[in-house]
């Protein structure tokens, strides 16, 4: 009889312990985990993820290569610009994520032409700032 092989490559995932709270952490490359809460299990089961990393920012935005969208679009379907609170896409626990919609702009880093020092604030040509 045959070795039957199966299609695609699932995930390993265990349940680890931070701050007496569970949660699941699921490996994607040999050094590379992503955490999320243990009630997303059957969205981690049911697909092969992977990690997308963003030029810009050197973010990592997990995916799978089923649907164009990410996970943290899945458990916020919602919400259309979702936000990282301590800017690791990576940490996929819902106290992390925040509707970003207008929130976004101001919880990054500085512009290398940032003059101000402070995220949020421009120059208009009146001589006068807005914020």
């Amino acid at each position: 009889m045959p070795i039957i092989k199966p299609r695609r490559k699932s995930n390993e995932y265990r349940i680890v312990e931070i701050d007496t709270t569970l949660f699941l952490e699921v490996k994607i490359k040999e050094n590379i985990f992503f955490l999320t809460d243990l009630k997303h299990f059957n969205l981690i089961k049911n697909h092969t993820w992977y990690c997308n990393k963003n030029k810009n920012d050197n973010t990592f935005y997990i995916k799978t290569n089923i649907s164009p969208f990410s996970f943290h679009q899945k458990i916020y379907s919602e919400w259309k610009i979702i936000d990282y609170i301590n800017r690791n896409g990576l940490d996929n626990h819902e106290i992390n994520l925040r509707d970003g919609l207008k929130i976004n702009q101001l919880n990054r880093k500085l512009h290398k032409n940032n003059t101000f020092g402070y995220n949020g604030i421009t120059f208009l040509k009146v001589s006068d700032y807005r914020y």
